[in-house]
């Protein structure tokens, strides 16, 4: 999430799968720039793809009023687990931004058994004649897998 000044439109290419297809407006060169970040990093803007009514998409103000925009984002690189971004209109931050809100839906089980995850130990055994004149002797060696 973060205060990027970029402007962002609807997806113009293909190729842009990072952006969805309900952005606002034109394109910056910040705007340029986000894109290439997302698009480098296999993120979404997800701000693009929930269809939204015009007046609950822009998240900054001019201060005279007369300008709207939509330059605050959200990035995922699971897109999957966004459900919703909305814009926050009721509350008065003090700011000429609107406060932008994620509702993701997160599958706890399978969360909790990637942090928990023990790790199996493997045994490598090794034999240690190689370039000695030693008798053969094999070394036990413990080794966890990551």
């Amino acid at each position: 999430m973060g205060d990027f000044n970029a402007k962002v439109r609807s997806k113009t290419h293909t190729q842009e799968n990072s952006i969805g297809s309900f952005g606002i407006g034109g394109r910056n060169e910040r705007g340029d720039r986000l894109i290439e970040f997302t698009e480098s990093r296999n993120l979404k803007i997800m701000n693009t793809f929930f269809q939204k009514k015009p007046n609950r998409k822009w998240t900054w103000k001019s201060p005279n009023g007369d300008t709207k925009n939509k330059i605050d984002f959200i990035l995922a690189s699971n897109h999957e687990i966004v459900k919703d971004i909305s814009v926050l209109a009721q509350f008065d931050t003090g700011s000429d931004h609107r406060l932008v809100r994620a509702t993701i839906k997160i599958n706890m089980r399978l969360e909790r058994a990637r942090l928990v995850r023990k790790k199996t130990p493997q045994l490598n055994l090794q034999n240690r004649q190689k370039n000695t004149k030693q008798p053969c002797k094999t070394s036990l060696t413990l080794c966890t897998m990551s």
